[in-house]
């Protein structure tokens, strides 16, 4: 890829990811005595967005940028399907299984078709618009 090639063990990554997310905002739920949509929109959505914000200005840590918005991303989805009354597990869970295939097709048209018919950059423009 502009993604890199995904492989198995980077999709398990992944997943196990999103699922030790979905199990620690519920540990911190419980920890602050708060609900897990309250805990997503008043604690980890603002750290996580100061952090990022940090993290972009500083230029000092890009693994910690990049996880960073991987748990953002985890979390947005997580609060969507809580405030439609979803279980945040079940929610993440299956917003992973949806995407993977999504990010594999994409993976796919850019290695095969965009990246040799355009290059690397008009490739990516016109995979993400």
């Amino acid at each position: 890829m502009a993604l890199c090639g995904f492989n198995k063990q980077m999709i398990d990554g992944v997943k196990n990811f999103f699922e030790g997310a979905a199990d620690q905002i519920t540990i911190r739920a419980q920890e602050e005595n708060m609900v897990i949509r309250e805990v997503i929109e008043n604690i980890e959505l603002p750290e996580l967005d100061f952090m990022i914000s940090e993290l972009s200005r500083s230029g000092k840590d890009d693994v910690f940028l990049g996880l960073s918005y991987l748990a953002r991303a985890q979390y947005k989805v997580g609060l969507k399907g809580v405030k439609e009354g979803g279980d945040i597990k079940i929610v993440c869970n299956t917003f992973v299984e949806k995407e993977i295939p999504r990010l594999l097709e994409l993976e796919d048209k850019y290695y095969k078709e965009l990246r040799p018919k355009y290059g690397m950059e008009e490739a990516i423009k016109r995979m993400f618009s």
